[in-house]
């Protein structure tokens, strides 16, 4: 409010109390009822001068906690072309007039003063003040109306600017918690942006504010960070307003009461009011007396349950200069779950069948795609960074498991756990728990020690690669069961296991990796392919499981 400067006018227009400038180029508007913020817009407001010249408005910044605006203009009111008038938006505001800006015609007064240190402090007048240069003239004297032993001169570095006077001493001792002091400002210092000055000395008391109880934590709540994914942050509210005690960074314990663990975390990055902490939580402004702890989580993986935060002494201290510090203070809340699942379990159950294990229960985005290491329609495999067999989900009705299937028809999964880690890629998101964590890498860790292997290999292609030479190839690598095995055939004729057969030379088959049958001269069909393979059942094994009965036919 403004009635201490002499210029409040109280009249009420409509929605409006007043229109006050509060500087050259700035404009109060206090409203009286209740109003839209959405309305308070720079081309909602207009600003003539006596002449109805346009003062383009440059910002409008609303106030919700004093229901008013301030209007910052392109450029100075002055008293030659005031009258000025501003006219609000009539859709907006539902009134169709113009308001005069009431320009103040009478001298600051002082409105407060805040002592910001032992030898400094600020005086705050009723409306901005004009800059005036570094001089101990500013301010004729201050003195210790409680103590008149402690005494101290204005120093030179005395200024007003930023629309404060900024007072300092020689005395680094002289401002004290408890005491009232007297302030004796000289003529002329306090003058506004439109000539109004103190024609004489204006005198002040003041008194400077005393704390003998240290700051204690009276609230404390756990957040998932928005930047770090995984970190634990936790917002600690005071029971009084505070501030770091030494540097920004804090000791703490975290305490498990449930298996009676504690866990230092030392050295935590912390802010205080008046920091900008929107990258870690958008939505997050500290009060004064509060204050944001990175990291909580560092050496404790925190589950969805309470833990203690248990603050070291000494951490911060109160605002006042009596500079209070905590002594050990702890609350207790309820934990975030920031821990994000895992496939604890591979199960490759068949060709056409690949089983998920989760460390906690999940659900399925079907938005986002699984792709599964491959082979597509015509054996050719498919596989790497962002390809594969596209998989659909069906997940179990407690979300603890998931079955993957190809989603189309021919195409079929790897088997083999061998260099089985980077085989499933699920899309980011496809896969989250209850509070939105995701399995945080996009490839499924499925290392072999987390794979069960139950499938049997099952063969994508035969290709003859020469007329005495075709080569069946399988989802995963394999081997001859033994050497007594029944024989091949190719077109009705027999080719029995002969691990020295080789092409145009020794007739036979064998299976190092892939199942290869030579023949001794040309009979196969290299040009068109067409020729008709059957392998019998059990001729050959992934070392835990063998094949069924094959009937393929070959291409060139």
């Amino acid at each position: 409010m403004l009635e201490s400067h002499g210029f409040y006018i109280n009249k009420f227009f409509g929605k409006f109390s007043y229109f006050c400038a509060i500087n050259a180029n700035e404009v109060e508007v206090q409203f009286s009822q209740e109003v839209d913020p959405t309305s308070v817009t720079v081309n909602n407001f207009d600003v003539l001068d006596n002449s109805y010249n346009n003062i383009a408005v440059d910002s409008a910044v609303y106030n919700s906690e004093e229901n008013s605006v301030k209007l910052t203009l392109s450029s100075d009111l002055d008293t030659t072309n005031a009258p000025y008038t501003v006219y609000p938006d009539s859709e907006a505001f539902g009134i169709d007039e113009g308001f005069e800006i009431d320009i103040p015609s009478e001298a600051p007064t002082v409105e407060n003063v805040n002592v910001t240190a032992g030898d400094a402090a600020t005086v705050e007048a009723d409306i901005d003040l004009a800059d005036k240069s570094a001089s101990a003239g500013l301010v004729n004297s201050v003195t210790d109306v409680t103590d008149t032993t402690n005494t101290a001169s204005v120093a030179g570095t005395t200024a007003v600017t930023s629309g404060n006077l900024e007072l300092d001493v020689d005395n680094s001792s002289f401002f004290q918690g408890g005491h009232t002091y007297e302030v004796e400002i000289a003529a002329g210092t306090m003058e506004d942006a439109f000539g109004n000055t103190n024609d004489e000395a204006v005198t002040y008391q003041f008194s400077v504010e005393s704390n003998e109880e240290a700051p204690s934590i009276a609230d404390l709540e756990y957040l998932a960070s928005e930047k770090v994914s995984g970190q634990v942050n936790a917002v600690v509210t005071f029971n009084q307003a505070v501030e770091a005690a030494g540097d920004s960074s804090v000791d703490l314990d975290i305490i498990n009461k449930q298996n009676y663990t504690t866990t230092p975390e030392a050295g935590l990055s912390a802010h205080f009011h008046g920091e900008d902490v929107t990258d870690e939580h958008p939505d997050l402004e500290l009060d004064n007396n509060q204050i944001l702890i990175e990291n909580v989580n560092n050496n404790v993986s925190m589950e969805d349950q309470n833990y203690t935060l248990r603050l070291a002494a000494g951490e911060v201290q109160d605002t006042t200069l009596d500079e209070v510090q905590n002594e050990v203070t702890e609350a207790e809340a309820q934990a975030v779950d920031v821990i994000a699942p895992e496939v604890t379990e591979v199960t490759l159950q068949s060709s056409e069948s690949v089983e998920l294990n989760f460390s906690e229960a999940v659900t399925h985005d079907t938005s986002k795609n699984v792709l599964v290491d491959g082979f597509d329609e015509n054996g050719d495999a498919v596989n790497g960074a962002d390809n594969g067999i596209e998989a659909s989900v069906e997940m179990s009705s407690d979300g603890q498991s998931a079955v993957l299937t190809p989603v189309n028809d021919g195409e079929l999964f790897i088997t083999g756990d061998n260099g089985q880690a980077e085989a499933i890629e699920a899309e980011a998101g496809a896969f989250v728990d209850g509070n939105d964590n995701q399995i945080a890498d996009t490839n499924i860790d499925a290392s072999a020690s987390k794979v069960t292997d139950e499938a049997a290999p099952v063969s994508t292609k035969a290709v003859a690669n020469a007329t005495n030479d075709i080569s069946v190839s399988f989802t995963e690598n394999v081997s001859a069961v033994g050497s007594d095995q029944p024989s091949v055939t190719v077109n009705g004729v027999e080719y029995s296991y002969d691990d020295t057969s080789s092409a145009g030379s020794v007739a036979g088959w064998q299976a190092p990796d892939t199942l290869n049958i030579y023949d001794d001269g040309s009979a196969f069909n290299a040009t068109d392919g067409g020729d008709s393979v059957v392998v019998p059942s059990s001729a050959v094994t992934d070392g835990e499981e063998t094949n069924e009965t094959i009937s393929i036919t070959t291409t060139p």
